[in-house]
């Protein structure tokens, strides 16, 4: 292709230590759908302006997977990204959803204007409504209205940065009223820039790496001009893809020096949900009264953040009981991935599932908005009788008045 951007990768082994996580290979069993599969199609120069290899490229959730795995520190997850980004728009069948898709998680002013006419139409619905069930099923967060008052702002409570992301703020927004009232009980008050937008995770995991930089400097600024909370203190997040994307900022500036150092202050100052509220003072709870399970979002047990232990430990301290062991396995979300591939997005689901399938009763708990989109709707479909909520949701209802 002309103009490709050559992807300088260091020689990969091929000793497979990326195939067994991938949990799309999982699914299909195909040589090329792994990170060394890849890798070695970069390498002997493939063929790469065609359909065929774009959907290759597609057949990749970003999950973190072969780069935590990869004795040798590749990163094929970045490789990828680059590829993606090269490829010419006519070949990717789903370019112009995808296309759609980031500009609208670009602009909140649509977001939230799309999320309002959904709502108004399904109160136009007749309850019965086969439509309605339908759209409630694919997206649940839709037709549900938010349960958690936000707490009163109390004068004396420290001001806390808070990055809720685009679900938490638009769609699920009890998680972001759920927040508020832990953060509340430990002598906080949260305050969301006005100027805050997408994080730019989807932008950057289909490798449009201009338009992921234009709203990573967007936030960056949001929250160093004109923010109550002080300049360098936390910046509490509760969804874990974003939090992994935040802490990412980086290295989508590694060219350019200024922005790069202003980014890495940024990164340090993004703590995630579970690994602030541990030890914290005020958090009473009731317990529960049904098994509770924890699910791994991929992006917080790989990549920047490495968190798996504070998640359950935050629920052991509030609850007195451990979660019940649930395997580490993807859920197939991926951001847009679970749009443009919703056969091996299922397929992927299915195996998260199986090992509470012989659960009667349980509560599924996650601290990613997107895993929590996609085990709500597999839930669903696979007419289980377990349910899922978000982490921050949970420990708010049990919270002790």
């Amino acid at each position: 292709m002309a103009g490709q951007q050559e992807i300088k990768t260091p020689t990969c082994a091929k000793c497979g230590a990326c195939t067994p996580v991938c949990p799309v290979y999982q699914s299909t069993g195909r040589e090329s759908h792994t990170a060394r599969g890849k890798l070695h199609l970069f390498k002997v120069g493939a063929s790469f302006d065609s359909a065929y290899f774009n959907d290759l490229l597609g057949k990749c959730i970003q999950c973190g997977a072969c780069d935590d795995a990869c004795p040798r520190n590749l990163t094929p997850s970045a490789d990828i990204r680059t590829w993606r980004g090269q490829q010419p728009f006519g070949n990717d069948p789903h370019g112009f959803f995808k296309f759609l898709s980031t500009k609208m998680l670009a602009s909140p002013l649509l977001q939230e204007g799309g999320c309002q006419t959904l709502r108004a139409l399904f109160d136009t619905l007749p309850k019965a409504s086969g439509l309605r069930k339908r759209l409630d099923l694919l997206v649940p967060g839709f037709t549900a209205r938010p349960q958690l008052p936000l707490p009163p702002k109390k004068s004396s409570g420290k001001i806390l940065s808070y990055f809720p992301g685009c679900l938490a703020e638009h769609l699920y927004k009890d998680i972001k009223a759920a927040t508020a009232i832990l953060a509340d009980r430990c002598g906080y008050a949260l305050h969301t820039p006005a100027a805050l937008t997408c994080c730019g995770l989807a932008s950057h995991a289909s490798g449009n790496k201009q338009e992921a930089q234009k709203l990573a400097r967007k936030n960056i600024k949001a929250f160093a001009v004109n923010s109550p909370a002080d300049s360098t203190s936390p910046i509490l997040t509760s969804c874990a893809s974003c939090t992994s994307h935040l802490k990412s900022y980086p290295a989508l500036f590694a060219d350019d020096p200024e922005m790069h150092e202003k980014a890495l202050v940024f990164a340090h100052r993004v703590q995630e949900f579970s690994t602030f509220f541990v030890g914290q003072d005020g958090l009473e709870t009731t317990k529960p009264q049904q098994p509770l399970f924890y699910h791994d979002p991929c992006h917080l047990r790989f990549g920047p953040c490495q968190v798996s232990r504070e998640p359950r430990q935050l629920l052991t301290e509030t609850n007195g009981l451990p979660p019940l062991a649930l395997p580490a396995q993807c859920c197939g979300q991926g951001g847009l991935f679970h749009l443009t591939n919703p056969d091996l997005s299922q397929d992927i689901f299915t195996r998260a599932l199986e090992p509470l399938q012989e659960h009667s009763r349980g509560l599924v708990i996650t601290t990613c908005s997107g895993c929590l989109l996609q085990w709500q709707q597999g839930l669903a479909r696979a007419n289980s009788p377990l349910t899922a909520e978000h982490l921050a949701v949970f420990l708010a209802k049990i919270c002790k008045d």
